[in-house]
């Protein structure tokens, strides 16, 4: 290996391991023999402990993953700001579609006092005008994504009543609704921008691919060289 791996880069580190792992698959895939390999021109064969081979083979990707762990920055999906950004999405417009009944409800409910007649007989729509997810502190919070926090959709909305009678159109004032978010929305919204991110972004590529293809050329090793060792 060269000098500029051993001095240590990212890239590198991951170039290699791509790079070594795509090989070991390759080479089982198309059923090479790795009892002989050429090296510029020459042909070099293998003829002690060769049913040894894959194993090395698993020792060296071990080698090229563990460089590749310790290279790897300390980026966090969670912290991201793309990541950040669909998990608001999500949840903002989740919220909105499954409490849009309720929000209706309460505006109407605390609105009424002010134009009881037109509610009598009016036909109500909603009117959100600014929503928000906020995140508040909770220290009695402990499940895993959202420990010591709270998140809550935070709406600002008014309603328009249509008279059927007259036609005559009454608003009320614009009153804040909060929605607390259940837990199961926030698991939900958390996957849902995990995917996004890893599709979208270079995230999944550059930080998770090397795990999973490394991976599976390290099985591919071990599977050979036991079957080689079982025979």
């Amino acid at each position: 290996m060269s000098s500029d791996f051993d001095e240590g880069s990212f890239p590198k580190a991951r170039g290699w391991l791509l790079a070594f792992s795509s090989l070991l698959i390759a080479l089982w895939f198309f059923g090479a023999d790795l009892k002989a390999l050429s090296v510029l021109g020459t042909q070099i064969e293998f003829r002690r402990n060769t049913e040894h081979i894959w194993f090395v083979a698993f020792a060296i990707n071990a080698y090229l993953l563990l460089r590749f762990y310790q290279q790897q920055p300390d980026v966090s999906y969670s912290g991201l700001k793309e990541y950040k950004g669909y998990y608001v999405g999500y949840l903002r417009n989740i919220m909105l579609w499954l409490n849009r009944q309720s929000i209706k409800k309460e505006v109407l409910e605390r609105g009424k006092g002010a134009i009881i007649s037109a509610l009598k007989c009016g036909v109500g729509k909603c009117v959100i005008e600014t929503s928000e997810c906020k995140r508040f502190t909770d220290p009695s919070e402990k499940r895993r994504y959202i420990r010591g926090m709270k998140d809550v959709l935070v709406i600002h909305a008014y309603c328009v009543i249509t008279n059927e009678k007259d036609g005559g159109v009454a608003t009320t004032g614009t009153y804040q609704i909060d929605r607390d978010c259940p837990y199961w929305l926030i698991c939900l919204c958390v996957w849902l921008s995990l995917i996004k991110l890893c599709i979208k972004t270079s995230y999944a590529t550059e930080h998770l691919l090397p795990y999973i293809w490394s991976g599976f050329a390290a099985v591919i090793c071990l599977l050979r060289w036991s079957a080689v060792i079982a025979s």
